[in-house]
């Protein structure tokens, strides 16, 4: 016979663990993002969602990890509105300062945020402040805050802030 508390742990497990079409939990997954734009011309909360637009993280042996969020799924999320995120030796669950992003290969740990709009390129600076990431890593689950002041336009002066930045996704090793 089996014991009472164990039926429920299985019924539990099974319950939550699947959905209707018998697939895990899992696979019902949805990444979010959102943020603020705020300068030149910006004043608008922009929010995505995986089911109609790019949300990823890849993570690549060498430590550095590449995040996109992006409007549209088309071309890998390059032909639209996005931002990119780029970190140098991730170490999983921290806060990471920013780096200068047109340093590359990696000279040293932290991050660096882009902002695409058409052929408007806005990107932090070393000196950007405040400028912060806080990444929270649980299994292949990664939750990130962020916001960065002082995003500068490339071949200009003009600056955008990035606020109330967020998101979540899965981690995709490569």
């Amino acid at each position: 016979m089996i014991h009472p508390v164990y039926f429920i742990f299985l019924f539990l497990l099974f319950a939550c663990g699947q959905d209707d079409s018998g697939k895990s939990g899992l696979s019902n997954f949805e990444s979010t993002a959102s943020f603020h734009l705020v300068g030149d011309g910006y004043d608008e909360v922009t929010s995505f969602n995986s089911n109609d637009n790019l949300i990823f993280s890849q993570l690549f042996e060498n430590n550095e990890m590449w995040i996109r969020l992006a409007a549209s799924q088309n071309a890998n999320g390059e032909h639209g509105s996005h931002i990119d995120i780029d970190i140098c030796d991730y170490s999983g669950s921290a806060k990471y300062a920013p780096i200068d992003p047109q340093k590359r290969p990696c000279s040293k740990s932290g991050w660096d945020i882009w902002w695409h709009d058409d052929s408007k390129v806005y990107f932090n600076q070393e000196t950007s402040n405040p400028c912060i990431l806080i990444l929270t890593q649980n299994g292949d689950m990664l939750s990130g805050v962020f916001e960065c002041d002082d995003v500068i336009k490339m071949g200009g002066t003009s600056t955008i802030q990035i606020k109330d930045g967020s998101f979540k996704t899965m981690i995709e090793r490569k």
